[in-house]
């Protein structure tokens, strides 16, 4: 579970609104409490509370949340570091009237707020719309798709590649979403390819630096393995990369003897020279190649792109008060 503060390294702004957020929290806390309660039906209500299930109790909203409380102990209660709520509260940032979509389980209130696209990494690309699309099920009585986990109402299919979608959550109060699959330059998109070849280096976006980096890569792995068929030039390797990450530097670099040795067997097994050819070096360097350039991301003359959806939020074109607390 993520950690969305620490209490001991929050700003000075941030402390002057700790008692803001904890009565923030704790009224929109109880509200949730109670709301959840409410859409029970009878026999779960007295499932949950169990003996002390009684119908004059829903009278006494107090009593009834201190009892819910203890039930519902899974909430984030105010305070919680774990809670992106209470971090927002902390921010000086109002709650929103609903809860926002779920981004694989936490709250995304970038779903709600941000007018600029939002790429949705973690869709298949290789299909068209039709194939996001889930089938209304007894739990789910409308056609949607998960995005990041969480269901989404699907309204109108444009084309093979864009969609009109809205979450149940925000509906009644007219949202409404573009979901299209874009060809985006890496550039400009916030999928980041690490160049490990050179720390200067912001991020991958041509491909003249994708070809370095797949060098890099190849130099890298068959140095390694020349390097483990010499017991102190290895733990020389091994005594650095210590240096770098202490326990964690030890344990990658038995990882790479191991792998090393996984490919010395193999060529004695084949009866074939230890020494990397010049063949098996460029098949190598082919496959880390292949391996970036899939079927998101390409190049076009010496640009590199990526296909992926876009989330844009339609409606409302502006925010308005009445989606905060």
């Amino acid at each position: 579970m993520p950690t969305f503060f620490r209490k001991d390294t929050l700003t000075k702004a941030q402390l002057d609104n700790w008692d803001y957020a904890i009565e923030q929290y704790n009224k929109i806390y109880e509200n949730n409490l109670l709301e959840q309660y409410n859409r029970m039906t009878i026999k779960d209500k007295k499932k949950i509370l169990d003996k002390e299930y009684d119908i004059n109790l829903e009278e006494n909203k107090d009593e009834l949340i201190k009892i819910l409380t203890k039930k519902f102990i899974y909430l984030a209660q105010p305070g919680d570091e774990k809670s992106a709520l209470f971090f927002r509260l902390l921010n000086g940032k109002r709650a929103l009237i609903k809860p926002p979509p779920l981004s694989f389980s936490y709250p995304c209130y970038e779903f709600i707020e941000q007018l600029e696209p939002i790429e949705i990494g973690t869709l298949n690309t290789k299909g068209s719309v039709y194939s996001l699309i889930n089938k209304h099920t007894d739990y789910i009585n409308y056609n949607y798709i998960l995005i990041d986990q969480g269901a989404w109402k699907v309204l109108e299919v444009k084309s093979e590649n864009s969609m009109l979608i809205t979450h149940q959550n925000w509906e009644d109060l007219g949202f409404l979403w573009n979901l299209s699959l874009k060809e985006i330059e890496l550039a400009k998109s916030s999928t980041r390819l690490i160049a490990h070849h050179d720390s200067n280096l912001d991020k991958i976006t041509k491909y003249d630096e994708l070809l370095k980096e797949v060098d890099y890569h190849t130099n890298t792995y068959f140095k390694k393995i020349l390097i483990s068929l010499n017991e102190d030039r290895f733990q020389s390797y091994k005594n650095d990369l210590m240096k770098k990450y202490d326990k964690i530097g030890s344990m990658m670099a038995e990882q790479d003897k191991l792998q090393s040795e996984q490919y010395i067997q193999k060529k004695l097994e084949q009866k074939l020279p230890i020494e990397p050819s010049e063949l098996e070096i460029d098949n190598y360097r082919k496959m880390i190649l292949n391996n970036y350039l899939n079927d998101s991301i390409f190049n076009k003359n010496g640009v590199l792109y990526i296909k992926t959806w876009v989330l844009t939020r339609l409606q409302p074109k502006t925010l308005n008060e009445n989606i905060y607390i």
